[in-house]
């Protein structure tokens, strides 16, 4: 086991998806070639990774699952996973092969991970190996490894979620939205839309990792409907976080959830405008960590599978192929 690799040796499963996910392939090519043909892989997969040998001491034969959406463009493939885009890849024939890196400083420490890779696409499978170089705060180019990590995986298909077929968020420029926190905040997305674990299976909402006790503000201007603010905030309690719902000029309805108990600045009927604070992060009802879920719905009562897809017009950072904000990114709000 080599002693450098440290928190990696000892989080495994955090090892299989930062050389499966993270960082699959990167490829400049965005043409196909004579020789590809076009493969039709869009739709949502489930990818398995099993580790089969390394040079750390981890444990072999364990195999972890992830969703992913894979989209293609003419012999070009796309893989699209909603922590981040992973680039595109060129298929020839019915054969697949990436090639990739991905610096990491997750858990202080830092890592270039070097994948290589080839697969094999049928019907509704796409099979391969990855091999990956693990260099220990080494440039990128380096010669001399730390380790390797050999991978098998297997990508098969799913049948595709409704939530993706309403997921198509414009152009966040012409967005009525702005970010719901002060101008000069960063925060991550802790849960993006469509997530195929956790609350947001057929939901365009979006949960955002602040804190509890930071300052939330009104996305868009509007009439505050109904306040919740007893509920404590210990992440638990099924359907009782504090929450605020706040009707627009065109009837759509925003909903601000798992707020700090007692935080509430506003109350029925009064009216809020854009950028105003009115309550304060938190953790109250069932929830894995302290955060902000904001989702918009079409009219008031919300119905889940009713909800509309928004954007931020001052959120600075990077967006998916839908114009989607992605899990595990940061995003600083903006003067608008």
């Amino acid at each position: 086991m080599n002693a450098k690799l440290g928190t990696y040796v000892c989080l495994p499963l955090v090892i299989i998806l930062s050389l499966t996910l993270l960082q699959m392939c990167s490829s400049d090519s965005t043409k196909p070639q004579d020789n590809e043909q076009t493969v039709d892989v869009t739709g949502s997969w489930e990818l398995a990774t099993t580790i089969t040998s390394n040079t750390f001491g981890l444990p072999n034969g364990e195999t972890n699952t992830e969703f992913i959406y894979l989209s293609d463009s003419s012999g070009v493939l796309s893989i699209i996973n909603f922590d981040g885009h992973w680039g595109n890849c060129s298929v020839n024939g019915k054969n697949i092969t990436f090639t990739g890196t991905e610096i990491s400083d997750d858990f202080d420490s830092t890592a270039t991970l070097v994948t290589t890779g080839t697969g094999t696409i049928s019907a509704s499978e796409i099979t391969g190996t990855f091999i990956t170089e693990v260099y220990m705060s080494q440039p990128v180019n380096s010669n001399n490894p730390d380790g390797t990590i050999n991978s098998d995986f297997v990508m098969t298909k799913m049948e595709e979620s409704p939530c993706y077929s309403r997921a198509s968020f414009g152009d966040p420029e012409s967005s009525a939205y702005v970010l719901p926190f002060p101008v000069g905040a960063e925060y991550a997305i802790y849960q993006s839309y469509c997530w195929r674990t956790g609350g947001h299976r057929n939901q365009l909402a979006y949960d955002f990792a602040i804190p509890i006790g930071d300052t939330i503000v009104a996305a868009r201007s509007g009439v505050v409907l109904e306040v919740r603010e007893d509920s404590p905030d210990n992440g638990e309690g099924e359907g009782e976080h504090n929450y605020v719902y706040i009707q627009h000029e065109d009837g759509t309805l925003a909903f601000y959830a798992h707020l700090m108990q007692y935080s509430v600045l506003v109350e029925p009927d009064d009216s809020v405008e854009t950028g105003q604070y009115f309550a304060l992060s938190g953790n109250s009802g069932k929830s894995g960590e302290p955060h902000l879920h904001i989702g918009v719905y079409e009219n008031y009562p919300p119905v889940e599978g009713v909800d509309i897809p928004i954007n931020f017009r001052n959120a600075e950072g990077p967006l998916d192929s839908r114009n989607g904000l992605i899990r595990g990114e940061i995003y600083r709000a903006m003067p608008y």
